[in-house]
């Protein structure tokens, strides 16, 4: 199977091999039960998050600076996984 452009493996950062990503692509819905949580799911998987580095190039932002800490560009992958204020709120709501 071929590499298709959008599986997140581009926009994240993330090397896994194809079978890996169907996979994930067939065990996201099995993941969340709340639709809203599965579409945001799903934007993530394809990198359909409407990022400040994104709406920059539409012109909507004037800047690609992250909101909360206004020093990282803002994209997915430091968004999600290593921003200091997503990290505490993410420990904050974990159910472990």
């Amino acid at each position: 199977m071929e590499n298709r452009q959008g599986n997140g493996q581009d926009n994240l950062n993330i090397e896994l091999e194809e079978e890996d990503w169907v996979r994930v692509f067939r065990r996201y819905r099995e993941a969340a039960i709340d639709s809203s949580l599965r579409s945001f799911q799903y934007k993530l998987l394809i990198g359909a998050i409407p990022t400040k580095v994104h709406l920059l190039q539409f012109g909507i932002e004037e800047d690609n600076k992250c909101m909360l800490c206004e020093t990282e560009t803002e994209t997915v992958e430091p968004l999600f996984w290593y921003c200091r204020h997503i990290q505490r709120i993410m420990v904050q709501y974990s159910p472990v």
